[in-house]
């Protein structure tokens, strides 16, 4: 009993030391390893974030392309309906003042870079556009009552040069 006694001994004062640097060893890897992994979860939030405002970047950069391209459509819309109500074609220059209020409603809704002050110019110029579609309707329903072609060529000449101020304003944001 002796010899079994003695031979614990031997080994726990071997193993004693070896166990506290163990325990001691192992809080240092837990240690470590903590830190390592909040190290590597903040890195990680970071480059969401950044992935994120860059998702953002790119998606403000297609909406101002579309909203770029629909403004040159409007503008092309309100140069075809000025050649139009020239030639006295009142049903197309109908059709194509209710296909520029749409675009001009679009742009309206979906410019989000326009200030507040820029979506009322829209507006104003989506009233002008509905007082010659008035107008044009009305000399269409009453042919004897052509509509003044000199007023409608002067109000859609200012509302292009509006809508292309609008334009230029919204490329340079």
């Amino acid at each position: 009993m002796d010899f079994l006694s003695n031979t614990w001994k031997a080994v726990q004062n071997v193993c004693s030391p070896l166990g506290n640097f163990a325990s001691v060893a192992g809080l240092l890897v837990s240690l470590v390893g903590f830190y390592l992994t909040i190290k590597n979860v903040t890195t990680a939030k970071r480059a969401a974030r950044s992935a994120e405002l860059a998702a953002n970047s790119a998606k403000q950069s297609i909406l101002r392309s579309g909203a770029i391209a629909k403004f040159s459509g409007a503008i092309g819309l309100m140069e075809d309906i000025k050649r139009l109500q020239r030639k006295k074609d009142w049903s197309t220059v109908l059709d194509r003042c209710a296909e520029l209020r749409r675009v001009l409603v679009e742009l309206q809704n979906e410019a989000t870079e326009l200030a507040e002050s820029e979506r009322a110019i829209l507006g104003g110029v989506m009233s002008q556009i509905d007082l010659i579609e008035a107008r044009v309707e009305k000399a269409f329903a009453d042919e004897k009552a052509a509509p003044n072609v000199v007023k409608i060529s002067t109000i859609l000449s200012e509302q292009i040069v509006k809508v292309h101020e609008l334009s230029t304003k919204l490329r340079i944001k």
